[in-house]
């Protein structure tokens, strides 16, 4: 599931909606594994999205949206809603996430 998800932030959400407008202004999101050590930082520009993988075990940002890596990967690909994961912080970098990643799932064939 760490795979899958990190291949998806990847893949889907920075190569995809690359160039798009995403209506960010620099907002950022921790997403958190609470089974593995796997994070990474999500940073939402006007119209681009930023992933980093992250190693070290302190971060800073806007929101954290922290689960299983399994419900982080369903969550990403729009198969699970929000309310299932602990999310905390900005709710206006969380609600501009969550509509970015309705963005991704709709481009995916």
């Amino acid at each position: 599931a760490v795979s899958a998800l990190g291949e998806s932030l990847d893949i889907y959400l920075t190569r995809r909606l690359d160039g798009q407008d995403i209506s960010g202004s620099g907002e950022t999101v921790l997403l958190r594994c609470a089974d593995r050590p796997a994070r990474w930082r999500i940073a939402l520009e006007p119209s681009a999205v930023q992933v980093e993988p992250l190693a070290n075990a302190v971060d800073t940002a806007d929101a954290d949206i922290s689960g299983g890596a399994s419900d982080l990967w369903l969550f990403v690909m729009g198969r699970l809603p929000i309310s299932a994961l602990r999310a905390t912080g900005g709710q206006s970098a969380i609600g501009l996430l969550v509509h970015v990643l309705s963005l991704m799932t709709d481009a995916l064939p």
